[in-house]
């Protein structure tokens, strides 16, 4: 299939890391932790917002 790649000016380096931290590997683990490890790509469709 085809990709796209879509620049996200606002998703820094610490704004990165904060994801990684707070939401995929809270969810790895809790998958893994149910049995079910992920393996495979997974895509975080998040939206930034001002709030």
């Amino acid at each position: 299939g085809m990709g796209a790649i879509s620049p996200a000016p606002r998703l820094d380096e610490a704004l990165q890391q904060q994801v990684m931290d707070q939401i995929v590997q809270p969810l790895a683990s809790g998958l893994a932790a149910e049995g079910t490890p992920y393996r495979g790509i997974l895509y975080v469709g998040l939206m930034l917002a001002a709030t």
